[in-house]
Parts: C-alpha cells; sequence; structure tokens
C-alpha cells in the first residue's frame, strides 16, 4: 500500500540533532528596513540596502560567534526575537520571515551553513517571539542544528 505524501514528509522531517550552533546578536532586524511591507522603490535600492544589512551582520558574527570547524550540511534553523517591547516585531510572520533573509545569507556567506536551500534545510526556520524582562536589551538569537534525515 503507497504511503499518503503527509506520512512520508512527516518521517522525513523527523530527526535526530547532532551539532549544535548558536548565537545571540544584540538588538532586532530592522523591519524598517527590510521588512516585508518595505518597498525601497527602484530594485537596485532595495538590493543595496539588503547588502548593507547582511554585511553589518557578518561583521557582528564574525566577532560575536566562535565559527563551527565545518559548514552544517543538513540543519534546522530557528530564530528567536526577545524584547521587552513586543510592539516592536512586526505582528505577521511573513514580515518577520522576510526579515530573516540577509541574517540566512550572512549565515551562508561566512560559512556556518553550506547553503540556504531546502536540500540542506528540509523545512523553514522556526520562529519564536518572547518578551524580555523591562531592564533586558532586544536579542535576536539563532540557533543551527545539524540533522540526519
Amino acid at each position: 500500500m503507497a504511503e499518503t505524501v503527509p506520512a512520508a514528509q512527516a518521517r522525513q522531517l523527523e530527526a535526530v540533532a547532532m551539532r549544535t550552533w548558536s548565537v545571540a546578536l544584540p538588538g532586532l532586524p530592522d523591519w524598517n528596513r527590510y521588512g516585508g511591507n518595505v518597498r525601497h522603490g527602484h530594485y537596485m535600492a532595495e538590493h543595496r540596502a539588503f547588502k548593507e544589512i547582511k554585511r553589518n551582520i557578518v561583521e557582528l558574527i564574525d566577532v560575536l560567534a566562535k565559527m563551527p570547524e565545518a559548514p552544517f550540511e543538513r540543519y534546522s534553523l530557528s530564530y528567536t526575537f526577545r524584547s521587552p517591547g513586543v510592539r516592536t516585531i512586526p505582528r505577521d510572520w511573513d514580515n518577520i520571515m522576510r526579515a530573516t533573509k540577509p541574517i540566512t545569507d550572512a549565515l551562508v556567506e561566512l560559512g556556518i551553513l553550506r547553503d540556504d536551500s531546502r536540500k540542506y534545510m528540509p523545512r523553514p526556520p522556526e520562529l519564536w517571539v518572547e518578551k524580555a524582562g523591562k531592564e533586558e536589551q532586544a536579542q535576536t538569537i539563532i540557533v543551527v542544528q545539524e540533522v540526519t534525515p
């Protein structure tokens, strides 16, 4: 009897975590410069903004995090956005997802991830929003876990 697609996908996505890498970046993504509802006019202006954001993220991660010995081949990726004021984070998940693109591309550029295609990342990144304490600074926490099919 043929398996149903959901059962096959569920088994494919079941994974056992192996290596883990994480970093906590200060602040949150610049939702106003690269959120889902932002248009910079000409596509080249948007491309320049994206490259600048990615360059800043590369520099931050390079300073704050210890690089893994080898890139993650198959992995799961999660982003946790912690902020004392939840209103500083967009309400729409798709806007949040769009703002993670420069971060994911920076992880690839730094050699932390082999690639960000579905071949290497079998499911979309997990997105979490948490309320931080009033005295805590906003953070973007990135966790990469190696998985096996």
